[in-house]
């Protein structure tokens, strides 16, 4: 993030003015956006709202995919937490 608006800042100061002009705006949003927006204001919505934050409807949650970070089978109901037995690794 920084490296873009170090480039639009730098775009600022190129002799036309509406490139300049353009350049700059570009560059004053990335900045707040970068450091009042994702540092300030979705922290504190995020906590404001807690839970709802990953709520999915029912028909969403039926259609997307089940990906696991891990690797492994996602658990289904009534598993209880238990994971098949694997071959040790020689």
């Amino acid at each position: 993030m920084e490296a873009l608006w170090i480039v639009l800042l730098a775009g600022a100061t190129v002799g036309h003015r509406a490139v300049g002009g353009v350049a700059l705006g570009l560059g004053i949003s990335v900045l707040i956006d970068a450091s009042i927006i994702r540092l300030v204001v979705v922290p504190a919505s995020m906590f404001l709202i807690g839970r709802l934050n990953w709520w999915m409807p029912g028909w969403l949650d039926r259609i997307m995919p089940r990906l696991e970070a891990e690797g492994h089978a996602a658990a289904q109901p009534g598993d209880h937490g238990q994971r098949p037995a694997t071959a040790a690794m020689s």
